[in-house]
């Protein structure tokens, strides 16, 4: 895209949709009779909307069911296309606007089915319908800012949920246990182990911590922690290696505190 074209699309508060629409028109991407076939799908999406989330029947519903329906639009285009106004332009040329109102609800819904915190899933979650009721309203930067978040909460979880398999944990044994202390209770394991790590029962566990008090941390535990990380998928590695520095500086120094004994 040219630099002042750019530069203007930072500048102008519409919504992206509006703004792609323009652009489109302005710079022959978008031919009359595309956009007359927006101009026709327009009401049929609304009408859509508003018996869903109330009745087309009632004007305020209808009112709202235009602002959903253009966040929705302006959502998919602009994550779509980065941004880039030739690009949802072109996106706008080649499918329907219909289609572009289901990208967006399609990307919340997914956005919905994340988990919205870092444990296993067991808090009560928001109806997908009364997410989508709230969702379709926010901002772009909403948007972005939760599937950031949602996606690290996934990628801990997914880890934990590794650390659990390697060490035969039943899932549902730990649907309300931390993610966290999962993978930590995990490297303590094969911190302590001088054997194949498996999982310990409540009363090994303290057994094993008393070990540790007495005896230290032993040389092929940090050989066999080494080790695991190695067989540990790239991606989950940050996650591992935070928790393992937790490990090291907060967990252990209360272990090996004689004092604590």
């Amino acid at each position: 895209m040219h630099p002042d074209r750019q530069q203007l699309a930072v500048f102008d508060d519409r919504p992206f949709f509006e703004r792609a629409l323009a652009f489109g028109a302005r710079n022959g991407i978008l031919s009359e009779e595309r956009i007359a076939s927006i101009a026709e799908d327009g009401p049929k999406g609304m009408v859509q909307i508003a018996e869903y989330f109330g009745t087309q029947y009632l004007r305020p519903n209808i009112d709202e069911a235009r602002e959903r329906i253009v966040n929705l639009v302006s959502l998919y285009l602009e994550e779509s296309s980065g941004g880039d106004l030739e690009k949802a332009a072109q996106s706008l040329r080649d499918g329907t606007f219909l289609s572009h109102s289901r990208g967006g609800s399609e990307m919340l819904k997914e956005l919905w089915a994340m988990p919205e915190d870092g444990s296993f899933g067991i808090m009560v979650k928001q109806s997908q319908k009364a997410f989508l009721a709230d969702w379709s309203l926010r901002s772009i930067g909403e948007y972005r800012q939760t599937l950031n978040e949602r996606q690290e909460y996934q990628l801990t979880i997914d880890t934990a949920l590794w650390f659990a398999d390697e060490l035969g944990m039943p899932h549902a044994e730990i649907a309300t246990v931390a993610v966290e202390s999962v993978i930590r209770s995990a490297v303590l394991v094969h911190l302590c182990s001088g054997t194949a790590a498996s999982l310990p029962n409540a009363t090994e566990f303290v057994g094993m911590l008393a070990t540790l008090r007495t005896n230290g941390v032993p040389g092929k535990g940090r050989k066999r922690v080494a080790a695991l990380l190695r067989t540990l998928p790239d991606a989950y590695q940050p996650v591992a290696r935070k928790e393992l520095k937790k490990v090291e500086k907060e967990d252990l120094p209360k272990i090996l505190d004689s004092s604590r004994a």
